[in-house]
């Protein structure tokens, strides 16, 4: 699944993941998976879950100030779960499966 976004006033489609990629291209500043995009800190990564696992804790490589941010998850091949943030912190989230499931996710956690 991918997500649409404007670039040069033209519609595209971007997976989640490379995210990070074209805010580098673009000349954004990042450092590691942080951008501020539009005066938006931005942390984007992926996390892989296995089988046995229904929660897993997702540490940012630096937190935000505060747990002021949202969550958008993005499983990167086809998954029959539910899949959702909880436990929002400055440092993190927790990402947590209806059922264990071998599967990588997406995510990308942008300041509210």
């Amino acid at each position: 699944m991918t997500i649409r976004i404007l670039t040069d006033g033209n519609p595209s489609w971007v997976d989640l993941a490379t995210l990070a990629t074209l805010a580098a291209l673009a000349g954004v500043a990042t450092s590691g998976a942080y951008a501020d995009l539009t005066g938006k800190p931005v942390r984007a990564g992926t996390v892989v879950a296995t089988l046995l696992d229904t929660a897993l804790a997702v540490t940012f490589s630096s937190a935000f100030p505060d747990n002021a941010y949202q969550v958008f998850l993005q499983p990167l091949s086809s998954v029959s779960i539910t899949y959702f943030p909880s436990v929002l912190t400055a440092s993190g989230f927790t990402l947590n499966l209806s059922a264990g499931v071998n599967a990588t996710f997406s995510y990308l956690a942008v300041r509210a």
